[in-house]
Formats: structure tokens, sequence, C-alpha cells
């Protein structure tokens, strides 16, 4: 099933966001393997992949900085469970939930 990651995030120049969880579509929690987000929409990045249908999933957003160095979202993990047909789409804001 097709998902959807929307999330508004203030950056600084050369930073990027990912999404990055615990399935291997977002890069089973490896930042270097997350799903990179385009800015087109900025402040508001998006970007979409392939998740597995009814499955429990979790994830965070995180800031990659032009030196390679990452920060994390803080708080817990965000979670959902896919639906079993049609899309996911999720509308956040990095470090709120």
């Amino acid at each position: 099933m097709r998902a959807t990651f929307h999330v508004t995030a203030q950056t600084t120049w050369g930073q990027q966001v990912l999404v990055v969880g615990d399935v291997p579509a977002l890069g089973g929690w490896d930042p270097a393997r997350g799903l990179a987000l385009d800015a087109s929409g900025y402040p508001v990045w998006s970007g979409g992949t392939g998740l597995p249908p009814g499955t429990a999933v979790a994830y965070k957003y995180v800031l990659r900085n032009s030196d390679g160095s990452v920060t994390w979202e803080g708080g817990a993990n965000r979670t959902t469970v896919t639906p079993p047909t049609g899309i996911f789409e999720a509308h956040d804001v990095f470090g709120e939930h």
C-alpha cells in the first residue's frame, strides 16, 4: 500500500528531513537508509513509499545536517497501523506528537 508522509519542520540551509522507522521501507531505524522527504512545499516536507498493509509501524522524523550528523525528533515514537487497502497519509509537525 502507498504511504505518504507530510511534516512541517523549520530547518536551516543544508538540513534535510527524513522519516526513519521500524520497517525496511523506512530504513529499519537506520537514518542512512531512511526515507528522504522533499522540501518543495517548505516548511512542509513530503515523500512517499510503499508500506506493508495492515501492519503496525513505528517511526520518527530526523534532521540530517549538512555534515552528515542527525538530530532525532524528541519524545516517544510515532505509531500507526497501516490500513489493509488504500493509502496511508500522515500529517505531522516535527517535535509535536
